[in-house]
């Protein structure tokens, strides 16, 4: 729904919507019994996305891939509320989609994952998202309030979380406005950096906490760094999600990713209180943070500096990452013959 040239821009949209979302939960969860909290947090968002839904046209690509081309033409009309835009947009997807050729089933991009042009960006993106996923993305989103409680503060655990949201909600969108002007390998790089960083840091105070004095104050500042620095690069996971795979099999692998994201951290969640038990929270706050750091180097060896383009993937298969190298013009479908992996 957003051109290339936008799509950093935009990309940190949803993850301030997010914690907009996050931010009404610890609301709830102050103001009200936990069963409503639990039961408005679950229904009232369930209810407007099933309306919104509704409202919303398919995207133009699957319009014309479907073969309904004034469908797509109200889609985009919809969209950008221009007509001579809206035109010239269509047509520019249209060839696109021409390029692209017929979007393959779920078993043909299955099986397309064992060429090579097809898996190496498919496996780089996962990476990213398995590090994006044990950084501690769950375990603070879920349990942000329970640490918070335990550290010492003037302040509520409530009154911490809404400020820690709240400041992470503003630089999801300061973020996406850098990500066109600094790149995307740079932010995720700085992002990982402060985040493991900040992360052994809280390990270290929590560890030697009754030694502290007046330091005691520490934790809490740290996670705040924490949150803020990991909401400078969440959004470029997600517009990765649109610049590394290849068009043809972008549908289904995207949500594949995404998919294997959520399993991770939903499994994170529920480890966390056992994890804490055995290692204590400095050996998970130190996990995090080794995590974190593993994934700077793991970035600069899949992810380079990009540059929106209107090309089919961002993705350089020789060279193994993401480059701002174009594609050769000769589209090739996925199911043409090459050796596999």
């Amino acid at each position: 729904m957003v051109g290339p040239k936008q799509r950093g821009l935009f990309s940190g949209l949803p993850e301030s919507g997010q914690k907009f979302g996050w931010l009404l939960a610890v609301l709830l969860g102050r103001f009200l019994p936990w069963r409503v909290a639990a039961a408005l947090s679950g229904a009232v968002p369930s209810a407007i996305l099933l309306v919104g839904a509704w409202a919303l046209p398919d995207t133009p690509e699957w319009l014309l891939a479907a073969g309904r081309p004034e469908a797509a033409r109200l889609s985009v009309r919809f969209q950008l509320r221009d007509k001579v835009h809206a035109e010239h947009e269509l047509a520019r997807v249209a060839s696109a989609v021409r390029a692209g050729g017929d979007a393959p089933g779920f078993l043909a991009t299955v099986a397309a994952l064992r060429h090579r042009r097809n898996a190496l960006p498919t496996l780089a993106l996962a990476g990213i998202f398995v590090f994006y996923a044990l950084a501690g993305f769950g375990v603070i989103y879920s349990y942000g309030v329970v640490m918070m409680g335990r550290m010492q503060s003037v302040l509520s655990e409530y009154d911490c979380a809404v400020i820690v949201m709240g400041m992470a909600m503003l630089v999801n969108l300061v973020s996406s406005a850098l990500m066109e002007m600094c790149g995307r390998r740079a932010l995720l790089s700085v992002s990982g950096g402060v985040c493991g960083v900040s992360m052994l840091a809280l390990g270290f105070v929590t560890q030697f906490e009754a030694s502290m004095g007046n330091m005691a104050w520490l934790p809490l500042p740290l996670l705040l760094l924490w949150m803020i620095s990991f909401s400078v690069g969440s959004p470029v996971n997600w517009t990765l999600l649109g610049e590394m795979l290849p068009s043809a099999i972008r549908h289904v692998v995207s949500n594949m990713v995404v998919s294997m994201f959520f399993v991770l951290t939903f499994a994170s969640v529920q480890v966390y209180p056992e994890a804490r038990k055995l290692i204590g929270d400095s050996g998970v706050y130190w996990f995090f943070g080794a995590c974190s750091l593993v994934q700077i180097v793991y970035v600069r060896m899949v992810v380079s500096d990009t540059v929106a383009e209107e090309k089919d993937t961002m993705f350089d298969v020789e060279k193994g990452h993401v480059t701002q190298n174009k594609l050769a013009e000769e589209k090739v479908n996925i199911t043409d013959k090459e050796e596999p992996l």
